[in-house]
C-alpha cells in the first residue's frame, strides 16, 4: 500500500510540473505578445 501511494504521489507531482510548466509557457509567450 505504502509503494503504491508513493507512486500515486509521483505520478501526481509529474502531472503538476508538467502543467505548470505548460502554465508558464503559455503566460509567457502571451506575455511578450501583449
Amino acid at each position: 500500500a505504502d509503494k503504491e501511494s508513493q507512486e500515486n504521489t509521483n505520478a501526481a507531482l509529474a502531472i503538476k510540473n508538467t502543467l505548470l510548466r505548460v502554465l508558464d509557457k503559455i503566460f509567457y509567450q502571451n506575455g511578450r505578445k501583449s
